[in-house]
């Protein structure tokens, strides 16, 4: 069974996440096939709100790996990164990217937390 998670609060800090996630949030959105500025720029407006509310976040566009490399060499990047985090964050279109859902089974076949990203502020489904 998978450890799914409701949408990620990024305008509260909700004690409750806080006690959910431990060490480090690997960012996973599709990357290739988009414009690569808007995506640097995505993901970095991402990984500066999670960071303001106190979380611990990768960024792979921070994977050390030169932008002019293959895929393939960033995608390896990448990899060992996810494997050194707590939990995945799946930015929006991530079902449409063949990276992603392979981040994705590496990230369930670990046991690791699995959380969408939502902009909205979380509400507890047992308040509904």
């Amino acid at each position: 069974m998978y450890n799914i998670c409701y949408p990620l609060p990024i305008y509260s800090q909700d004690e409750w996440y806080f006690e959910q996630i431990r060490g480090s949030i690997y960012l996973s959105g599709p990357i290739s096939h988009y414009d690569l500025a808007e995506r640097q720029e995505y993901f970095r407006s991402v990984e500066r709100l999670l960071r303001d509310a106190g979380i611990s976040c990768f960024n792979p566009f921070n994977n050390g790996v030169s932008q002019d490399a293959s895929t393939r060499y960033h995608m390896a990047a990448d990899y060992k990164q996810l494997l050194l985090c707590s939990a995945i964050l799946l930015l929006p279109e991530w079902n449409k990217s063949p990276g992603c859902l392979n981040e994705l089974q590496i990230a369930c076949s670990c046991g690791m937390k699995i959380l969408f990203w939502s902009p909205e502020k979380y509400t507890d489904p047992e308040d509904k």
